[in-house]
């Protein structure tokens, strides 16, 4: 716990720019899983309290045939809010061309962006250089694939032209990203182009 705060106290006190808020969302995660090593304490939450906490948005079989297609890591690092924005995303894509569909929420002062379509080679390039042609900066992310083949990613994204300002990315361009990149997970999208 004390290596966690002086971790925290360290980033926080090197300067305005180096500590956000997704650094802050990775340092607890790591915090927690490092506890739960040397604590033997279980931190992920089971698949029952997921759908119970999903309950009026989506019902339990829906939740549990999501969950079960997925690995333990999807359930360890993701909230049951993001469980139910992903299958809410997902159904969303089932209606889209090509099963792809975007959207975007922040993070305080991240901006993060799910993409949800069929998974195939190359997806992760064609995603990476969509948002390198707009100059958004991927800071991290995580890629899930379900048994059925659906893609789960989930990119913090930052603006590459203002970094370290705290402009950040304009609705406009925004809007243009999210245009894109469903097309890009379709391959409709020509990077090189951009």
């Amino acid at each position: 716990s004390l290596l966690y705060l002086l971790s925290i106290a360290d980033a926080r006190a090197s300067g305005p720019t180096v500590w956000n808020q997704w650094k802050a969302q990775l340092m607890r995660a790591l915090f927690d899983r490092v506890s739960a090593v040397l604590g033997q304490v279980s931190v992920a939450p089971s698949a029952e309290t997921v759908a119970d906490a999903l309950t009026g948005r989506f019902s339990p079989d829906v939740v549990q045939a999501h969950l079960a297609g997925l690995d333990a890591s999807y359930l360890l690092s993701t909230s049951a809010t993001a469980v139910g924005d992903h299958i809410a995303l997902i159904e969303a894509a089932a209606h889209a061309p090509g099963g792809a569909a975007a959207r975007r929420d922040t993070l305080g002062e991240i901006d993060r962006v799910t993409i949800v379509c069929p998974d195939r080679p190359g997806l992760l390039q064609d995603i990476a250089g969509t948002f390198a042609g707009f100059n958004a900066s991927m800071l991290g992310g995580v890629a899930y694939t379900r048994d059925d083949g659906i893609a789960i990613q989930v990119w913090h994204v930052g603006d590459a032209l203002n970094e370290g300002r705290g402009v950040g990315i304009d609705d406009r361009r925004w809007e243009r990203i999210l245009d894109a990149l469903p097309r890009a997970a379709r391959q409709e999208f020509d990077i090189q182009a951009r």
